[in-house]
């Protein structure tokens, strides 16, 4: 969970500082996967990683 939270963290803030090209990395490939890929909604963590996709699509 740590993980996922730092990500979010880090690209809420990244966000609000108006940055327009972030690099998101990681050491945990587990975590870089199922934000990738498509993630069970059952998973424990679905809510955070989904926000987390919805914060890098509004880069988009």
């Amino acid at each position: 969970m740590a993980e996922f939270s730092g990500i979010l963290t880090a690209l809420e803030i990244a966000w609000n500082k108006g940055l327009k090209k972030i690099m998101v990395e990681s050491d945990s490939q587990k975590a870089i996967k199922l934000i990738q890929d498509d993630c069970d909604r059952n998973h424990p963590l679905a809510f955070m990683i989904n926000e987390i996709k919805e914060q890098i699509r509004e880069w988009s």
